[in-house]
């Protein structure tokens, strides 16, 4: 059942169920039909016009005439309401409820028509708008540094890439200002950092302080940059400086408790060397009393032993053995004992280390003269 047709029987139902006079009733029933008969054919004209492209100007043309003919039509309807209604208040609800029928229909074949004779404004916006998406997406990155509200669908291209240029301007600008804001930052940072001790860490990219080749506290970059304020930033030093301090206490008990053993293990080295070069001493004086006792003529050396530097006592003239035979056993005998004798090593400016390297210069003489004559 078509619209016109519902729209007859919903007039027809409302003027049966009315207490009006029969002649009033098909008063406003002549008075309506003409405007339902144009209402059936402006739909049939209305559905008839399908417009998919803009070069189809008659039918978009045809579209327009439709909605101004369309507007007459709901402008003389509205009058025959207000011609019938006259003083009768049940003979106004009708007409009016009548009216309301034909304008319900009326109006969606008015709006109908309406975007079809604007199809080609309504396709440009589309158009536009697809266009405008578009290149906000490509300024997204710079959407800082652009106007707002502006509709850039319905620019040229040529003005949308000069568009697109000034923002990215502007935006390389601040990024470098930004850039070197951080720079200053990290550099003033860091400068307080290394009047503290610390030093770039390039493995780790960070600044460190080292203490004897151990890392004992660090600081990222991202620490440094300002991801965090000024006011967290002195509180972070506090907390570096603090650190510090436990550090250098923790040191300086080590260096001294360190300190100290190596004072007692020095003066336990000292004791010891003293008591070998005393031992030494004892020996050679054992040697001199052999010398005394075997020997009946002194023995030639090149380098004739000091009293200074032997710190022992020298006798100019030694026994005489009294057979050749017993002169070579008393050789043998000395040689033997000088050959076997240790000498412990002594540290470098020990205080007995001259006197300590005559005696050895001493017996490496006698060795050698002792090797050329047995």
């Amino acid at each position: 059942m078509s619209k016109v047709i519902q729209v007859q029987e919903r007039q027809d139902a409302l003027l049966k169920a009315s207490d009006l006079p029969e002649v009033k009733k098909a008063e406003l029933m002549l008075k309506m039909q003409s405007y339902t008969d144009t209402i059936k054919q402006m739909k049939q004209q209305a559905d008839a016009l399908v417009i998919t492209d803009s070069s189809q100007t008659d039918l978009i043309n045809a579209a327009k005439d439709g909605a101004r003919h369309i507007a007459k039509v709901r402008i003389a309807i509205d009058k025959v309401r207000k011609n019938l209604g006259g003083d009768y208040y049940k003979q106004y609800k009708l007409i009016n409820s009548i009216a309301n029928i034909l304008l319900d229909e009326l109006n969606p074949i008015e709006e109908d028509l309406k975007l079809k004779s604007k199809f080609v404004e309504i396709e440009k916006e589309k158009k536009e708008k697809a266009l405008s998406e578009e290149r906000l997406l490509l300024l997204e990155p710079y959407k800082d540094f652009i106007p707002k509200e502006a509709n850039y669908g319905s620019i040229s291209e040529e003005e949308f890439q000069n568009v697109l240029k000034t923002a990215k301007l502007a935006y390389d600008q601040a990024q470098k200002i930004e850039r070197d804001k951080i720079l200053d930052l990290i550099n003033t940072r860091a400068e307080k950092l290394k009047d503290m001790g610390f030093e770039y860490n390039k493995q780790y990219h960070s600044y460190s302080y080292f203490h004897e080749g151990n890392m004992e506290l660090d600081i990222s970059i991202d620490l440094i940059i300002s991801k965090c304020t000024d006011e967290e930033w002195e509180l972070v030093l506090k907390e570096q400086a603090q650190k510090l301090l436990a550090i250098t206490q923790k040191y300086q008990v080590y260096k001294e408790e360190q300190a100290k053993r190596e004072k007692e293990v020095e003066e336990h080295l000292k004791k010891r060397e003293e008591e070998l070069i005393n031992q030494k001493i004892k020996e050679i004086g054992l040697i001199k009393d052999a010398l005394r006792k075997e020997m009946k003529e002194n023995i030639p050396t090149s380098t004739p032993i000091v009293k200074d530097e032997a710190n022992i006592e020298r006798d100019d003239m030694l026994p005489v053995a009294k057979t050749e035979k017993d002169e070579h056993y008393a050789m043998r005998y000395i040689q033997e004992y000088l050959s076997n004798m240790k000498f412990p090593d002594i540290r470098k400016g020990y205080k007995y280390e001259k006197e300590y390297k005559g005696i050895q210069k001493r017996i490496s003489d006698i060795l050698k003269y002792l090797k050329t004559i047995l």
